[in-house]
């Protein structure tokens, strides 16, 4: 017969292992899915990498519901929450977003936007969670700028998933809705985190940091746009991707050489400080035209890993070429079209 005290023990071990037993079959779901996020890391990558952009469009949803039913058995995943963030970015850029831009009928492209924007708002959402999981606690609806940016700066590089996604979605909510305030006020952030990213890692995500700030200076100068910012961001993106991901220069074209056709000067400072710089190259229609060309001609397996995203490029390049000859002509400084732009 077993001794009381080989009896306790016994009893002791048998509780602990079914204590155990039950703690993992609790954190199953949680151990499958951790186990299985690579897999649908690699399945994403395969989506980036194909060559046929409308059967990409349509597989896509059913994997990002996919990476959602995953992410509610592991809320706090970090991995998944930025693999899902950057999924629904980059599926509602490319076939939610570009072609309610690209709508002739006003009511497909309000309908495309409302869409792109409720989506750019789950990728701001993703965000704020995976900055929360790197311990920097904000949102752009409530925290003051000087909040944001004191909050930004003790990031590490663990917040970088966080504080891409979290400024990509807002300030992509924001194109998509240019008469809401609220978004607006969240967008005026934006440069904060990104800037942030971008110092810690300039290549994450193919250098969207630096993409995402030059679309963001890309405006007219007359709004707070800077035609200089956009440009030293655009080429730092390309240089970063090798200029081997082809959105990067359609994006560069159409927001910088486009935008800008006309400026041939920019004011720097304000007050006594402020001075004239050029904004260069002066010749935006050939800029416009080698940026395109460009991306026509580059070979596809040059960057197999961004076939999709450089497939959908050259369509758009190719719709966008056209465009080549409505360039106004060139305004000099103190020509007769300088005042129309208000300049000397």
């Amino acid at each position: 017969m077993m001794s009381r005290a080989m009896t306790h023990r016994a009893a002791v071990l048998a509780i602990t292992g079914l204590t155990a037993w039950a703690g993992a079959s609790c954190n199953v779901p949680r151990l499958v899915v951790r186990t299985s996020s690579p897999v649908f890391g690699q399945s994403l990558g395969v989506l980036q990498a194909s060559g046929d952009p409308d059967l990409a469009g349509q597989a896509a949803p059913a994997l990002l519901m996919l990476l959602e039913g995953l992410l509610a058995a592991d809320p706090e995943n970090p991995a998944l929450l930025a693999l899902l963030a950057q999924g629904i970015y980059e599926h509602t850029f490319a076939f939610v977003d570009e072609p309610a831009r690209a709508a002739s009928d006003p009511g497909v492209a309000a309908a495309g936007r409302q869409r792109a924007r409720a989506q750019y708002l789950k990728v701001y959402e993703l965000g704020l969670r995976l900055l929360r999981r790197a311990g920097v606690r904000l949102t752009l609806q409530r925290s003051a700028l000087p909040e944001v940016r004191r909050a930004v700066a003790r990031a590490d590089r663990r917040a970088v998933p966080g504080l891409v996604w979290t400024a990509v979605g807002a300030g992509s909510a924001a194109l998509t809705a240019l008469d809401e305030p609220w978004l607006l006020d969240m967008a005026s952030k934006v440069p904060a985190l990104l800037e942030r990213a971008a110092a810690l890692q300039p290549g994450y995500a193919s250098g969207l940091a630096h993409a995402a700030l030059a679309l963001f200076w890309a405006r007219d100068v007359g709004t707070g746009g800077s035609a200089l910012r956009a440009r030293a961001h655009f080429e730092q993106a390309l240089a970063v991707t090798g200029r081997r991901y082809l959105p990067w220069l359609l994006l560069y074209a159409r927001h910088w050489a486009w935008q800008f056709q006309s400026l041939t000067e920019e004011t720097v400072g304000t007050g006594p400080a402020a001075r004239r710089q050029p904004v260069l190259p002066r010749d935006k229609r050939a800029l416009f035209v080698a940026l395109l060309d460009e991306v026509r001609r580059f070979p596809l397996d040059r960057a197999p890993e961004h076939r999709l995203a450089n497939t959908l490029a050259q369509r758009w390049a190719a719709a966008l070429y056209p465009r080549k000859d409505d360039f106004l002509a060139q305004v000099r400084p103190g020509g007769p079209d300088a005042a129309k732009e208000g300049r000397p």
